[in-house]
């Protein structure tokens, strides 16, 4: 009877080792719990949440554009739309990231934007990744478009062989503070 005991701790051992070993081998990367799907947008290569729900793009400027799942709290969805211009195209990092905070302004009742930047390299790429947390209103609004309180963005520039390809996820503050953990799985998820 222990011989047998022994000889299935042996055996499940050994399964629980073959799976552990298939999935470093594995292309697919893991979000935690969530499943991802793939995607390439220039030269960078990505997995984005599947609960992330992709759609058309609503701009010529757009690679992809997903609608993140609002939170139960919140009156809206967030979105995130991954840009890629081509080589040489989009401008620097720096000026998008200028672009990106000029969106935001101070919450009502704060005296500034809440904000951190960081560069980290992620398998050989280079990633300026980038929160803010404020009121918001997009770039492109035209005018007569509201200002959205308590609001909150992440952002991404991977610097890929051919050209940086721009990731940035906005909309409810407690919606994107919710997909943080599946947009950090995206940055890791960066390969050439």
């Amino acid at each position: 009877m222990k011989n047998k005991i022994k000889q299935s701790k042996v055996r499940l051992l050994f399964a629980v080792l073959i799976v552990l070993f298939l999935v470093s081998l594995s292309d697919q990367p893991v979000l935690g719990a969530e499943q991802a799907k793939a995607y390439s947008a220039g030269s960078v290569n990505f997995a984005a949440a599947e609960s992330w729900e992709e759609l058309p793009v609503s701009s010529p400027m757009r690679k992809y554009q997903f609608r993140i799942p609002k939170i139960a709290e919140d009156a809206e969805d967030g979105e995130m739309a991954v840009f890629y211009f081509g080589p040489g195209q989009g401008g620097s990092v720096e000026s998008n990231i200028e672009r990106w905070q000029s969106q935001f302004q101070p919450s009502p009742g704060s005296k500034e934007v809440a904000s951190q930047i960081s560069t980290k390299t992620v398998n050989g790429l280079k990633v300026t990744v980038l929160s803010m947390e404020g009121s918001f209103q997009a770039a492109m609004a035209m005018q007569g478009s509201s200002v959205k309180n308590d609001y909150a963005l992440l952002g991404a520039i991977a610097e890929g062989p051919q050209g940086p390809v721009f990731f940035k996820l906005y909309g409810p503050r407690k919606t994107v503070q919710n997909a943080r953990p599946a947009f950090d799985a995206l940055v890791e998820s960066f390969k050439a």
